[in-house]
């Protein structure tokens, strides 16, 4: 049972991969040139001889029509921010549910503006992080204790 008291810091929350390598794309509609090099969707396998190439980060092209999430279905296009993970693409609504950060109390996510707290490699909404004993909303600059990854305030844990 190892306890360790801590001071609670604010932070703004990051989105982190473990273990895979995640690319934020940019599509980039380009004309074809006939003659050029030979293109080949990353969705089908197929040739690309349509007028029009949906590419994602320097290397993966698609035809218009195959570009999707991999999760939901909705097409991808250059209007919308595509995520790329373990080389299936991702809408921004649905790579944020399956892989960004979730709070270690509710398990709901947070936005790029939201303040966190964190304890060792948990993460809380504001507001999540409490006092297990007793309910005492922890603040920044308040000492807390981590317990069997479970929280506690001063007080409490001094008990």
């Amino acid at each position: 049972d190892k306890r360790q008291l801590g001071e609670t810091q604010p932070g703004l929350v990051r989105m982190e991969a473990a273990g895979s390598v995640d690319v934020w794309a940019t599509l980039t509609k380009v004309v074809s040139a006939a003659g050029g090099r030979v293109s080949v969707c990353m969705g089908c396998g197929s040739v690309i001889n349509d007028q029009y190439i949906l590419r994602v980060a320097p290397d993966m092209e698609w035809h218009a029509a195959c570009l999707k999430c991999a999760e939901c279905h909705q097409f991808l296009d250059e209007t919308c921010t595509c995520f790329v993970r373990d080389g299936k693409t991702y809408c921004k609504r649905d790579y944020v549910r399956l892989f960004g950060a979730k709070c270690d109390k509710c398990g709901g996510g947070f936005s790029r503006s939201d303040m966190v707290m964190r304890a060792r490699s948990k993460i809380f909404h504001l507001d999540c992080f409490r006092c297990r004993s007793c309910g005492k909303q922890l603040l920044p600059g308040d000492e807390f204790a981590l317990r069997d990854d479970v929280l506690f305030c001063r007080h409490d844990y001094d008990a």
